[in-house]
C-alpha cells in the first residue's frame, strides 16, 4: 500500500428551492495486492467548508438567474478560501424542478469555470432518487441489516423514491410535487404551480394567487400530498397520482418495509416545529413544514417503521 494523497473536492447541489456548496478534503490510498490491478480508494473525507443553504435565484417561474447563481458560488469559493484551480474533483448536480427550467444548459455553462473537468450534469428523477437514497443512508442501512429500505426525498418541486435491497438499488419513481407547490408572502398566495392546482382540486380546496388561505385550507392540500406519498412508497396509483407521476410507479413496493425521508421536507419530518398559524407554516415562503406534519400524521405512514 503506497502513501496517502489528499485532494480537494466540491459538491454543488442546485435544487428547486435551495442551493448549497460543500468543500471536502479526500484522502486517497492506492491499494496494491499481489496478482491484482492496483486501485485507488477514498479512505477519509473531511469537510473543509459548508455553505449556508440559500434560495436558488430565479428570474421568473421558468428561468434560473444564471448570473446571480454563479455569483453566489464564487462568493462561497472565496468564503472557503479555495480557488477553483485547487479543486481536483467533485460534482455539480441540478435537480428537481430546476432541472426542467428552460435555461438549465445556460446555468451549466455559467458555472463551468468553477467546476473544472468533473461531473456537471442535470439529474433526471431516477438519478436524483438514487443520489438521495445513498446520501440519506438508506442504501447503507439496507446492506448492513440485510433488508429492503425505501427512501423518499421531497424538496420544493419534486418527490423521488428509491428502493434499496441489501445495498443495491432495485427500483425508483418520481412525482411532481413538493413544499413549493404553493408559495406565500405575508399570508397571501403569490404562486401556485400546475401540480399545485391539481392537488388543490383533488383536495376540494379553491385557492388562487392573491388569496389569503386558512391553515385548514393548506392542511387539506398537504394531507392530499401525504396520500400520494403513500402511492410513491408502495408503487400504487390514483387519479391524482397519475397526474403527478413523472415516471411509472415503482415496480417494487415498499409496503411493509422500513422507509426514510430526506430533502427539505425530510428535515421537518424529523425535526417538527409548532404550526398553529399560516405565518408559522410559511416561514420559508411555502408550505413545506406543513407537508412534513401531514406525512407524520398520515395513518398509513404511521404504520411504517420510519428510520
Amino acid at each position: 500500500m503506497s502513501g496517502a494523497r489528499q485532494m480537494v473536492s466540491v459538491g454543488i447541489d442546485i435544487g428547486t428551492t435551495t442551493t448549497q456548496v460543500i468543500f471536502s478534503e479526500l484522502t486517497l490510498l492506492e491499494i496494491t495486492r499481489a496478482g491484482q490491478i492496483p486501485r485507488v480508494d477514498i479512505s477519509e473525507r473531511r469537510v473543509l467548508s459548508e455553505s449556508e443553504i440559500v434560495f436558488t435565484p430565479l428570474l421568473d417561474a421558468e428561468t434560473i438567474d444564471a448570473e446571480r447563481l454563479a455569483g453566489i458560488l464564487r462568493q462561497e469559493y472565496a468564503r472557503a478560501g479555495i480557488r477553483p484551480e485547487q479543486v481536483e474533483t467533485g460534482a455539480v448536480i441540478i435537480t428537481g424542478e430546476t432541472a426542467r427550467k428552460k435555461n438549465a444548459d445556460t446555468v451549466l455553462a455559467a458555472i463551468a469555470g468553477l467546476a473544472g473537468d468533473f461531473v456537471v450534469t442535470v439529474a433526471g428523477p431516477n438519478v436524483e432518487g438514487m443520489i438521495a437514497g445513498r446520501g440519506s443512508g438508506a442504501a447503507a442501512y439496507s446492506r448492513q441489516h440485510f433488508t429492503t429500505v425505501t427512501n423518499i426525498d421531497i424538496g420544493g418541486g419534486s418527490a423521488n423514491s428509491a428502493t434499496f435491497r441489501q445495498g443495491s438499488q432495485v427500483a425508483s419513481a418520481a412525482m411532481n410535487y413538493g413544499g413549493r407547490v404553493i408559495e406565500l408572502q405575508d399570508g397571501v398566495i403569490t404562486a401556485i404551480t400546475r401540480a399545485g392546482g391539481w392537488i388543490c382540486e383533488a383536495a376540494g380546496v379553491s385557492l388562487r394567487v392573491g388569496d389569503r388561505p386558512t391553515l385548514a385550507d393548506l392542511r387539506r392540500v398537504t394531507d392530499a400530498m401525504a396520500v400520494v406519498t403513500v402511492h410513491l412508497i408502495e408503487g400504487t396509483t390514483s387519479p391524482l397520482a397519475e397526474k403527478l407521476y413523472q415516471t411509472p410507479p415503482s415496480p417494487v413496493s415498499g409496503q411493509g418495509r422500513p422507509v426514510m425521508f430526506s430533502g427539505g421536507i425530510g428535515f421537518y419530518f424529523y425535526d417538527p416545529i409548532p404550526l398553529s398559524s399560516v405565518a408559522e407554516v410559511a416561514r420559508h415562503g411555502d408550505i413545506g413544514p406543513l407537508l412534513a406534519e401531514s406525512l407524520r400524521r398520515n395513518p398509513v405512514i404511521q404504520g411504517y417503521t420510519v428510520l
